[in-house]
C-alpha cells in the first residue's frame, strides 16, 4: 500500500458513506447515438463523462454503466452527474467518439443546465479519446482522467493526430507494465499550455486498478483543478483485503465461484487470490484446468491479456486481489456458459477438474 499522505486524508472524507440517495437512471438517443445519464436528485453542477474502451465491433452498442461502483456511488451521493455514450459504432473510433461526447456535453447543458465542472475518464481506448479532448477543448472540459490510456491506438477511418499539447488537467493513470507510451507523450509535452502528469500502480495489468486507486486519482484531478496543484509523481498501488471469502482446498482441487462477469467482455471474475494459486502450485507461466459445470478450459495463468496469442485463454490477479478469467479478444462466460455464482473448480490436471463422484 503506497499511498501519499495528503491523498489518504482526502479520501477519508469522499469514501463512500454506506447512504444512497435515489437517482435517476436515464437513457435516450441524440443523433442515433445512445447515451444513459446517472441524475442524483440535487445536482451539484459537477459532470463525469465516461469514455469507454475498445468494444468488437459485433458486439451490441451500449452506453450502460455500473452506477453502484464505490466511486460512481460516491460521487452520485455528492451531487455529481454521471454520463456515457455508446458511440455510433463499436470497433476503433476516435474522431466521432469525441464528437458524440461533445454532443453528448451539449445536450446535458441544453436540457439540464452548463455544468460547473466537466471531467473525463477514459480507459484503454478512451484514455486516447479524453486525451485528444484535453489537447483541443479546454473551454468546455476541466479535466481529464487517462487510464491504461492506450495512446498507440488510430482509427484507420478518421485518422487523428495528437499534439502533445494539452490545455487542461491530464492524469495518466497507468500499471506499471504499461508506464512507456504516456512517459513517452508527457517527454514530448515540454512547451505545452498544461505539462500531464503520470501516476503508478505497481500492479501488471491492463487498466488493472481498483476504486479505490480510481477514487484517489480522480480526487487528485479534481483537486488539481481547482487548486493548481498536484504531484508530478505519485504510486497510489492499495491491495485491499480479500477475507470472508469461500473458497476452499479439496484433495487436488481448489474451490471457488464466480462473483462477476463484466457485460461488454464477459471476463469472469472468480473469488481466488493470487495467494490461493499459489497454494494451489500454480504459478505465473504455467497452465492450469478450470471447469464450471461441463466446461473445461485450459488457461495460462499470466499477469495480462497480451501474455497470450488472440482467442487463447489467460487468467490473472486483478487490483481487486480476486482472479479475472478472459479469452484474448473473445467472451470467457459465452465460451463457459456461466452465470454470476456459478461454482469453479482449479486443477493442476485436467483429470483432477471436477469433485469426486
Amino acid at each position: 500500500m503506497k499511498w501519499p499522505s495528503s491523498l489518504l486524508l482526502s479520501l477519508l472524507f469522499i469514501l463512500p458513506l454506506h447512504t444512497t440517495h435515489a437517482h435517476q437512471q436515464i437513457t435516450g438517443e441524440i443523433e442515433g447515438v445512445s447515451y444513459e445519464i446517472a441524475l442524483p436528485e440535487k445536482w451539484n453542477g459537477n459532470l463525469l463523462l465516461l469514455a469507454h474502451g475498445y468494444i468488437a465491433s459485433e458486439k451490441p452498442l451500449s452506453a450502460s454503466f455500473d452506477s453502484t461502483e464505490a466511486t460512481l456511488a460516491q460521487l452520485l451521493e455528492d451531487g455529481w452527474m454521471i454520463a456515457a455514450t455508446a458511440y455510433r459504432r463499436n470497433g476503433l473510433i476516435i474522431r466521432e467518439a469525441i464528437e458524440d461526447l461533445n454532443n453528448l456535453r451539449d445536450h446535458i447543458e441544453k436540457n439540464y443546465g452548463n455544468p460547473f465542472l466537466v471531467i473525463l475518464e477514459g480507459r484503454s481506448m478512451g484514455g486516447l479519446i479524453v486525451t485528444l479532448i484535453a489537447e483541443n477543448e479546454p473551454d468546455r472540459f476541466q479535466g481529464a482522467l487517462a487510464i491504461g490510456a492506450a495512446l498507440q491506438l488510430q482509427d484507420p477511418l478518421y485518422p487523428v493526430a495528437k499534439t502533445h499539447q494539452p490545455k487542461t488537467p491530464l492524469l495518466f493513470l497507468s500499471n506499471q507494465s504499461e508506464m512507456e507510451g504516456p512517459a513517452s507523450y508527457i517527454q514530448k509535452t515540454n512547451k505545452a499550455p498544461v505539462i500531464p502528469v503520470l501516476w503508478k500502480i505497481s500492479r501488471d495489468g491492463h487498466v488493472n486498478i481498483n476504486e479505490t486507486e480510481r477514487l484517489l486519482a480522480l480526487t487528485a484531478l479534481i483537486e488539481w483543478i481547482t487548486t493548481s496543484t498536484i504531484k508530478e509523481s505519485e504510486d497510489i498501488t492499495y491491495t485491499p483485503l480479500n477475507s470472508d471469502r469461500d473458497v476452499r482446498f479439496e484433495d487436488a482441487l481448489c474451490i471457488g465461484k464466480v462473483i462477476d462477469i463484466s457485460p461488454n467482455y464477459g471476463n469472469i471474475f472468480i473469488n481466488l487470490s493470487m495467494e490461493d494459486f499459489t497454494q494451489m502450485g500454480i504459478h505465473q507461466g504455467m497452465t492450469f484446468f478450470l471447469t464450471i459445470g461441463s466446461h473445461t478450459a485450459k488457461i495460462v495463468y499470466g499477469t495480462t491479456y497480451s501474455d497470450v496469442t488472440k482467442g487463447e485463454w489467460v487468467a490473472f490477479p486483478t487490483a481487486d486481489n480476486v482472479t479475472r478469467v478472459a479469452i484474448n479478444f473473445g467472451n470467457a462466460s459465452e465460451a463457459l456458459k456461466t452465470q454470476i455464482d456459478d461454482v469453479v473448480f482449479i486443477s493442476l490436471s485436467e483429470q483432477s477438474t471436477s469433485p469426486a463422484k
